[in-house]
């Protein structure tokens, strides 16, 4: 419902091309984190998670997000709630986690892409 909402003002209030492709990439990255989370607590099965599909979709949606992160950055620079040094070095620090994170995750998928082919 909130996804929604906040799609349904990206468009009457606030649209442009960029808001809105960042609120959604952002949308869909969360809505796979908190269906991954959910298959976690419900029924997590080891031959599942080690499989490397599962683990493909999760950095499809990880770049999505990390997308719309790039996005929102570059738009909250000139933006005047940026006035604060401060607001710039957290914005830069977040962006720097994710994109590490973001290659911790691309260097698990190709250790188990690795893994899978040597079994072959």
């Amino acid at each position: 419902m909130a996804a929604i909402i906040r799609i349904a003002w990206e468009l009457a209030v606030n649209f442009s091309a960029g808001g809105l492709t960042m609120s959604v990439l952002l949308i869909i990255g969360l809505i796979g984190l908190y269906a991954f989370l959910l298959y976690l607590a419900l029924k997590p099965n080891i031959k599942t998670l080690s499989s490397l599909p599962l683990w493909i979709g999760i950095a499809v949606m990880a770049a999505g997000c990390l997308i719309g992160g790039i996005i929102h950055f570059t738009r909250f620079l000139p933006s005047p709630q940026s006035e604060l040094p401060w607001s710039l070095v957290i914005a830069s620090l977040y962006l720097f986690a994710a994109l590490n994170a973001y290659g911790i995750l691309l260097w698990f998928v190709w250790w188990l892409w690795k893994k899978e082919h040597r079994k072959e």
